[in-house]
């Protein structure tokens, strides 16, 4: 038997509706549209993998689990306040938003915060500090050189003739009279106080005396 097509029987359901063509930017659009109005800021547990750093600053990697993952990115000006270094197979905890990456249809997790899982992040970035010196060589036996009882030279960093100062002259003056002092002058209150003692410890650090200072040991610089 024969069937014969009839046009309109054989059109789609609401085939009298008009048809309106989306183009993928605006497909992607939608979809993104649509998770930033549904989806609010979250914290996500995962394992780091496929951890990198380009020169842009940014972070991109995995955040994977045992049966599903998402692509993340952190910015570089939020990768700033970072006190650890993320690593592969590391298990953290991820605060930040989901929203498509529209130019290639990528849903991806835009983090803002990260902290690791189980340890703290000083403790981490203590433990990284150390694996770092450690390949360096810097804690090999050779290196290490034994303590002097006494320093030869005592640097103090105050206020140009304070009371602290004037105590601590006087007491190395009672009980070592023969060790050099050096002075070098930082705001004792104010918030540039750090900055300037700061700066004043290195100045200490890379003060090296060639001759005593006539009437004592000490020298005002």
């Amino acid at each position: 038997m024969v069937r014969v097509l009839n046009d309109e029987a054989d059109l789609p359901l609401f085939a009298a509706a008009a048809r309106r063509f989306l183009s993928v930017s605006e497909l992607n659009e939608l979809i993104k549209g649509s998770l930033e109005s549904h989806l609010d800021t979250v914290w996500v547990q995962g394992e780091i993998s496929n951890f990198r750093v380009p020169p842009s600053g940014h972070c991109y990697f995995t955040l994977k689990d045992d049966r599903s993952q998402i692509c993340a990115v952190m910015f570089r000006r939020q990768g700033l306040n970072l006190r650890f270094t993320p690593e592969n197979g590391m298990a953290v905890l991820c605060f930040g938003r989901v929203s498509l990456y529209t130019v290639r249809g990528d849903l991806q997790l835009y983090v803002e915060e990260i902290e690791p899982q189980g340890q703290g992040a000083l403790y981490i970035a203590f433990e990284q500090l150390k694996k770092k010196l450690l390949a360096q060589g810097l804690f090999a036996e050779e290196r290490k050189r034994r303590l002097p009882f006494l320093p030869t030279t005592i640097g103090i960093v105050t206020s140009d003739g304070g009371a602290a100062l004037r105590d601590m002259l006087r007491i190395i003056d009672d009980r070592y009279s023969d060790r050099r002092v050096v002075v070098r002058a930082g705001e004792s209150s104010g918030r540039r106080r750090v900055r300037f003692k700061s700066a004043g410890r290195r100045r200490c650090d890379g003060h090296r005396p060639r001759r005593r200072f006539p009437g004592g040991p000490l020298g005002f610089q």
